[in-house]
């Protein structure tokens, strides 16, 4: 099962103080002041480690002003981590530079896609808007999982027992052409431009605008331009089949810096008891101290998974029917 967050991709990434004169059952944000993100704020003029923008006649990237102080770590293995991912994304452009690809291959991976593979590729581009329900946890807390589990989780549900199949056994390569098939041209076209307009990757190539701006400390302009490009970079000769083969990876990283993180923090700080010491109550409410009409509108949304590009296309490239079904499971 894959939980689609991307939704919230484009969140800002800023944290606001905590406002100790609103009452706790609102949503507030934690108290951090005894933590290590307390202190490094303290250090700081500004509560916001950075602060990207692209307003104004020049964008810039705003880093605090303290010596020693780091966005993005300093070590070699860090960095010989990242050298070594892009040298790895290099060498996917090169293998499809030397490989031929119809419109079976470039778009649909030529229909050889194993539930493995497939799976890794649903859970690497639903889970892409990592940043944004991060930013979500930290200020609604334990909401973040009815909010953006639980509705997605049935929105899945019922793509995978509703369409998964079907879209398979049609050996069709696009939701237009679903339509083309069903409805003619012109609603084909219509279904193209609604296609285009949600599927645009907007805030995935801010996200990893941001990362650049972060990592290299230059403006925020160029690097959303550079990470665009990169994006293109490695599947304007593969289509799918190099996307497929690239979240492989970047789901073993995933999960790795997940589990890596999750023992570092608890290592560092404690677990349940550290949070309940350093969040408000309403952190560990089901709603977070929204209302409920904040959290139920979610499961209205969340049924935009039946009509989501990426469930389909890879539906469509599926090895067989009941891969496709299952990799959705």
């Amino acid at each position: 099962m894959v939980c689609p967050v991307r939704r919230e991709a484009g969140a800002s990434l800023g944290v606001v103080g905590t406002d100790k004169s609103r009452p706790e059952s609102k949503p507030s944000e934690p108290d951090l002041a005894n933590t290590s993100v307390g202190k490094r704020r303290r250090q700081t003029s500004s509560p916001l480690a950075f602060t990207p923008s692209l307003r104004g006649r020049r964008s810039r990237f705003r880093a605090p002003h303290v010596p020693g102080s780091h966005m993005f770590s300093t070590s070699p293995l860090d960095w010989g981590l990242v050298l070594l991912y892009f040298g790895f994304l290099a060498a996917v452009w090169a293998g499809a530079l030397r490989r031929r690809s119809g419109a079976l291959d470039y778009l649909v991976a030529g229909r050889r896609v194993t539930l493995p593979a497939l799976v890794a590729t649903l859970v690497a581009t639903w889970y892409g808007g990592i940043l944004g329900v991060g930013e979500y946890s930290w200020r609604h807390g334990l909401a973040n999982w009815v909010v953006f589990g639980v509705p997605y989780y049935i929105g899945a549900l019922l793509f995978a027992f509703v369409f998964a199949k079907r879209a398979r056994e049609a050996q069709l390569y696009t939701l237009p052409d679903l339509l083309d098939r069903a409805y003619g041209r012109g609603p084909a076209l219509m279904g193209a431009l609604a296609v285009f307009v949600v599927a645009q990757p907007a805030a995935y190539v801010l996200m990893l605008g941001t990362l650049f701006a972060a990592m290299f400390g230059l403006p925020l302009a160029p690097c959303i331009l550079a990470a665009a490009l990169l994006s293109v970079f490695y599947i304007d000769k593969g289509g799918l089949r190099t996307v497929v083969l690239t979240d492989q990876v970047q789901f073993v990283l995933m999960y790795a810096g997940f589990v890596l993180s999750l023992v570092f923090l608890v290592a560092q700080h404690g677990a349940l008891p550290f949070l309940r010491q350093h969040l408000p109550a309403s952190h560990f409410q089901w709603h977070g101290g929204n209302p409920p009409q904040a959290i139920f509108v979610w499961y209205f949304i969340a049924l935009s998974a039946l009509v989501d590009p990426g469930f389909w296309q890879r539906a469509y490239a599926a090895r067989d029917p009941k891969v496709a079904r299952n990799a959705v499971l």
